[in-house]
């Protein structure tokens, strides 16, 4: 039999350590009760003769019974403490598996006192080490990689051109159709029937407004993808500040915190996942409200952009399916995870987390 069943130098296997406990807990329930057992006899029978009077039936099976209340307490007593040192073993690993999922790549788990944990958690601290270095070398190829980047992007100008074009023959000469159609049957009817000529102004209104939302979704697709040497906090902040102001029927609220120095890569990411996101909610949310939050926390950038708006069902609708897969690859890229939940008439959430490498001088935390 291999001696890893038994222990593995300071440390011991779990299995020997429970058959530990219970020998242990059975001879110390086995001395207690015959040493009560035998000042009881004694003191009852009055005879040193204790073999004589331990043999009678009666006291036999109080003997036994005796014995089982005792092991049953005393391993009570004993078991309870180690299923607890067990219990703890297994919270800790599972609560670095949820922290390394929502992008704590610097968790680790400390040495364990049985064998069979500290290999598990051994093994975690080896894959969150892997995960760690394929990210950091993930961002930093991607900062690497900039300037082809840039190429890239402006090789594919032509690409996003014919996709404006698209969407505006698509969505906003459809719009200006529509509203010409409703504005010579206003006309008509103005005199004969003013009621109805208000209904068609009333439309008219609206589908205007709509167009206007499209447009102004359009122009953000071409604004600069890049913050052009401008900090990410102060980028977002002008482009939610001028959002804002342009359109009276939303209102936005921010909060973002002071940012760590973060490649310049990663931001031009976020700040393009910004503009898609923000361009989703103009299009097509309807919301009166939208909140967006950024943050750093252990070592992860934490972005969260929240609507009151119509919602969506993720699995079927395909409105905003290219802009979603666009900002999910974006994040991927650099090492983060995207998440979106959204209901019909109840709003819509997206979650962005990124690892990214605090410095000792930061003050965040």
């Amino acid at each position: 039999m291999s001696n890893k069943w038994f222990s593995f130098g300071s440390q011991k296997s779990i299995r020997w350590a429970l058959l530990e406990k219970l020998l242990s807990a059975s001879l110390m329930s086995i001395l207690t009760t015959y040493l009560i057992f035998y000042g009881m006899i004694t003191l009852n029978s009055g005879s040193n003769k204790l073999q004589d009077t331990l043999l009678t039936n009666s006291n036999i099976y109080l003997f036994v019974i005796a014995a089982l209340i005792s092991s049953l307490v005393t391993m009570i007593i004993i078991g309870f403490p180690f299923s607890a040192k067990i219990k703890k073993s297994l919270s800790e690993l599972q609560d670095a598996h949820e922290a390394l999922i929502r992008g704590r790549i610097d968790i680790r788990l400390e040495a364990e006192e049985f064998w069979e944990f500290d290999q598990i958690n051994n093994k975690f601290n080896s894959m969150a080490i892997q995960i760690q270095k394929q990210v950091e070398s993930l961002q930093r190829l991607v900062n690497e990689n900039k300037k082809i980047l840039e190429n890239a992007e402006a090789a594919a100008s032509l690409g996003e051109r014919k996709k404006i074009a698209r969407e505006l023959h698509d969505a906003i000469s459809q719009q200006l159709f529509a509203i010409s159609i409703t504005l010579s049957a206003a006309k008509n009817i103005i005199e004969s029937n003013p009621t109805e000529a208000k209904k068609l102004f009333e439309n008219l209104e609206k589908m205007t407004h709509l167009a206007q939302q499209e447009l102004r979704a359009l122009i953000m697709h071409l604004r600069p993808v890049r913050l052009n040497g401008m900090p990410l906090k102060e980028g977002l902040i002008s482009l939610l500040r001028e959002l804002d102001e342009k359109n009276t029927n939303i209102s936005i609220k921010w909060e973002i915190e002071d940012l760590i120095s973060i490649s310049q890569g990663i931001e031009d990411h976020l700040f393009r996942v910004f503009q898609e996101a923000m361009s989703n909610v103009l299009r097509h949310s309807k919301a009166s409200l939208v909140t967006v939050k950024l943050c750093i926390r252990k070592n992860v950038l934490l972005v969260y952009i929240e609507d009151n708006g119509a919602g969506f069902d993720i699995s079927t609708d395909k409105k905003s399916s290219y802009g979603i897969l666009t900002m999910q690859e974006r994040v991927s890229e650099i090492g983060g995870r995207f998440d979106i939940l959204s209901y019909p008439n109840k709003g819509t959430r997206i979650e962005i987390r990124v690892p990214v490498e605090v410095s000792q001088n930061s003050s965040g935390e």
